[in-house]
Order: C-alpha cells, then sequence, then structure tokens
C-alpha cells in the first residue's frame, strides 16, 4: 500500500499533482456526459409525457420490459464492452482484433436471445412483449459493444455526437408514438428499439468498424483473455441489476401494476442522481487505473472521495429540501402519492453512489471478486428484506428493502477498500454530512418541520464542507 502523510496532503494538493489529475478527470468526465448524459437524463424528463399519457399500469409494464432488457445486455455480451475497453488500450493488443472478437460475441448474443426469447412465457407480465424485448436488447448490447470501441479508438467527438442523436431520435419518438399516436407501452418500446438501432447502425459505418473487423482477425489467445476477464464481470453487474431492480419485479409480482406504476415514478428522481454519478463514475473508472499503474498514491483516491461525497451529499440534500412540491408539478395526477416514496429511496441512492465510488477503485486493485461479493450481500439483503415487508407494506416495503441495502453496501465497500489501500478521506466530514442526509431525509418523510430543519441542514451543509469547496476552487485555478 502507498500512503502520503495526513501532512502531507495540502503540499500534494498545491504542488500540483492533484490540480493536473483532477483537471483530468474533470475533462474525461465532460466528455462522457457529453455522450452519455442525455440518453439517461432524458427518461427523467419523459416523466410527465408518461405519467400523463400512460396509466400506471402501462408504465409500470414498459418499463418493466425495459429493465429486463437492461438485464439481457450483459448477460448475452458476457459483459464484453469492458474487455474491448480494457484490451482495446493495451499497446501490445491488435485493436482490430478486438473489434473482430466483439462483433463474434454479439452474434453469439442475438442467437443467444433467439433460444431464450420463447421462454419468457415464464414470465406473464411480458410475454406479449417477448419480441419488443428481443430487439431492445439485440440493439441495445450492439450500442454498447460500439460505445466501448469508440472510446478505444479515441473517437470522443463521434462519441458525443452518437449519444445525443440517441437521446434526440428516443425523445422525439416518445414524444410521437405516446402522446400524438397514443401507442400506449408499444410506441415506448419501439422508440427505444429505433434509437437503438439507429445509434449502432451510424456508428458503425462512421466509427470504420466494419473496416476494422475485416482487417482484424479472431485470436484464441485474445478471445479467451478478454472473455476471461469479462465474465467474471457478469456476476457483479447482475447483483447491481438485482439492487437497483428486484423492488420493481417483486412489487410488480406481490402488489400488482398499479403500484409498480407508482414505485417506478418516485424512483425516477433519485436515478438522475445515480445517473450523473455513474457517468462520473466512467472517467473515474480510467483515472484510478492509471493511478495505480503510475504512483499508486492513496491520498489521490482519498481527496477525490472527499470532493465526490460532499458533491453527492449535497445534492440529496437540496433534492430532498424541494422533493414535495416539486413531484407536484412532475407528475400527473394518477401518480401524485408517489411523492412519499422518494426521500427514502434518496437517500438510498446517496449510499448507492458513495458504493459505486469504490468500484473502480476494486477493478484497478485487481479484486473485482470482492467487490462482487459485497454487491451480492447486498443485492440478498435487498431481496429478503422486499420479501418480508412488500406484502405487508406494499410500496414501502421496496423502499426501505432498496434503502437498507445501499446504505450497507456503502458501508462494507469502504470498510472493503480499506483493506487493501491506505484510504484516509476525511471522515468527520463525511459522516456528518451522512447525518445531515439522515435528518433532512427523515424530516421529509413524516413532513416534520420542513421550512426550519431545511434552513438548517443546508447551513450545517455549507459550514461542514467549507474546506473541500475551498480545495476544489483551488483544483480549478490555471
Amino acid at each position: 500500500m502507498c500512503h502520503i502523510p495526513s501532512d502531507g496532503k495540502n503540499l500534494y494538493w498545491q504542488a500540483g499533482f492533484m490540480k493536473a489529475k483532477f483537471k483530468n478527470l474533470l475533462r474525461d468526465s465532460a466528455l462522457f456526459a457529453a455522450g452519455s448524459a442525455g440518453s439517461r437524463l432524458i427518461l427523467f424528463a419523459l416523466v410527465p409525457l408518461y405519467t400523463h399519457c400512460l396509466s400506471p399500469e402501462e408504465y409500470g409494464t414498459s418499463d418493466l420490459i425495459l429493465t429486463i432488457a437492461r438485464l439481457l445486455i450483459p448477460v448475452v455480451t458476457l459483459m464484453t464492452s469492458c474487455g474491448i475497453l480494457r484490451f482495446g488500450l493495451m499497446k501490445t493488443v491488435r485493436r482490430e482484433n478486438v473489434a473482430a472478437t466483439g462483433a463474434a460475441v454479439w452474434l453469439f448474443s442475438v442467437a443467444a436471445l433467439t433460444a431464450l426469447t420463447p421462454l419468457s412465457g415464464l414470465y406473464r407480465a411480458v410475454y406479449e412483449w417477448r419480441w419488443y424485448l428481443f430487439l431492445c436488447a439485440s440493439a441495445g448490447g450492439a450500442v454498447s459493444l460500439l460505445f466501448s470501441y469508440m472510446k478505444v479508438k479515441n473517437q470522443n467527438r463521434l462519441y458525443a455526437a452518437m449519444g445525443v442523436l440517441q437521446t434526440a431520435v428516443f425523445a422525439c419518438l416518445n414524444v410521437l408514438f405516446t402522446a400524438v399516436l397514443r401507442a400506449g407501452i408499444q410506441g415506448v418500446l419501439l422508440a427505444n428499439i429505433a434509437a437503438y438501432v439507429l445509434a449502432a447502425s451510424l456508428t458503425f459505418g462512421l466509427a470504420h468498424v466494419g473496416r476494422d473487423i475485416r482487417k482484424g482477425r479472431l485470436e484464441g489467445k485474445l478471445s479467451k483473455q478478454m472473455l476471461a476477464f469479462s465474465t467474471p464481470l457478469i456476476l457483479h453487474e447482475l447483483s447491481w441489476w438485482t439492487l437497483q431492480s428486484a423492488g420493481k419485479l417483486m412489487v410488480a409480482s406481490i402488489a400488482g401494476a398499479p403500484a409498480l406504476g407508482l414505485y417506478t415514478a418516485a424512483t425516477k428522481v433519485p436515478a438522475v442522481l445515480n445517473t450523473l454519478t455513474s457517468i462520473f463514475n466512467q472517467a473515474w473508472g480510467i483515472s484510478s487505473v492509471r493511478e495505480m499503474e503510475s504512483t499508486n498514491a492513496a491520498d489521490f483516491y482519498s481527496q477525490i472521495f472527499d470532493l465526490y461525497s460532499a458533491a453527492v451529499f449535497g445534492a440529496g440534500i437540496f433534492i430532498t429540501v424541494i422533493i414535495r412540491p416539486f413531484m407536484g408539478i412532475f407528475v400527473g395526477g394518477s401518480f401524485s402519492g408517489a411523492w412519499q416514496y422518494v426521500p427514502l429511496l434518496l437517500v438510498g441512492a446517496v449510499f448507492c453512489a458513495i458504493a459505486a465510488f469504490f468500484d473502480p477503485l476494486f477493478s484497478a486493485l485487481r479484486k473485482p471478486v470482492s467487490s462482487t461479493l459485497y454487491t451480492m450481500t447486498g443485492a440478498a439483503v435487498n431481496i429478503a428484506v422486499g420479501c418480508v415487508l412488500i406484502p405487508r407494506l406494499g410500496v414501502w416495503g421496496a423502499a426501505i428493502g432498496t434503502t437498507a441495502a445501499y446504505v450497507l453496501l456503502a458501508c462494507l465497500k469502504i470498510r472493503g477498500v480499506k483493506r487493501y489501500l491506505a484510504f484516509e478521506p476525511n471522515w468527520h466530514v463525511y459522516l456528518t454530512n451522512a447525518a445531515i442526509m439522515l435528518l433532512i431525509g427523515a424530516a421529509a418523510l413524516w413532513n416534520w418541520q420542513m421550512l426550519p430543519l431545511s434552513g438548517f441542514a443546508c447551513l450545517a451543509y455549507v459550514w461542514n464542507n467549507r474546506v473541500t469547496v475551498k480545495r476544489l476552487f483551488h483544483a480549478l485555478e490555471k
């Protein structure tokens, strides 16, 4: 383990090392935000459209199908998008051979989906839409692999352009199919499929992927190495999916589609926070590996965590303060009751973001199994609590299970990473931020003294993070 003494932290920052690395991290985050933020945040922006044009049952079912499609993509593609990025950036590997392996895996995934689609009859809720599910997963898998390959080729502008285009097509077709043509579930699914297909087709041509595949060849040793790297990540991805989506499946099965619609609407606001942090974590994954391979300075990770956690807690506190009036405007009348679940889910989303920060660190440390075990534990807790509480409390049971699982997962990953790294952020500031978040979350949950407590929470947060904010501005100075 590499550790810089605490009295050297300011010198480390002021010497310029931290500033340069932080600026690189911000630059990478901006690039990934341009390419992927829109396609994710548009789901949030479309919630008013869905809640005004779809019934709770239609909204819940369409979201369930898309959730299952997102589950299938990493499974049938064997998480090869991670392998493409990892091996495509290696100087000793021909990227054309990486492209050939990716193409072979995608063809395999389509064949696997073709064989699995008839089995969807085992789950009655999606059987009617099984071929839409097949197309969503197939086209989504292609986009996942192609977008990773654009990163390998350093085609950052094209990556951003394709992300924006996919977003624009998705949004326009959703308005057309859902609001104008009133196509219901079918309209939502067709908009997703069309956006995926167009983005994949244009990327394939403009990034010259076909040419690279023709130049490359399927190299047995490389393919085995890529799959050996990627396939263990399937379990980790499934565990994250279970954490994020098991509540929806259990609510649908136990409480019914109308309850699922309310729960789905309630999760959209916390999902925005997770979307923003996932964009950062794409860049953080690259920075953490670079740092691990160069100096392995634990202080870098600790300083970034201080800034990251302060931003996450600040966003969570601010959203909680305004959530009730905002939800009154944001969702349709049939979904007005959804606001009451949001404060608790926001607490869970904050700790989900904290836990997600450590995944790139475990990868950089080459300890993905440890991260997977912690995530599996969180998923098991989510399922166990949901099975016990949803039959008794309905949607509240799912919200409690999800939040409890995320809080536990954050604690496990913090403890786990300290086994391998001298990770020493400012724990006093972190724990105080967590206490403020829990306080305002509880006040919003019971709608108790929100005005004075909101003012207190905001002032306490600003005072608690004053040193962290100063460091942020110092890092941004030229």
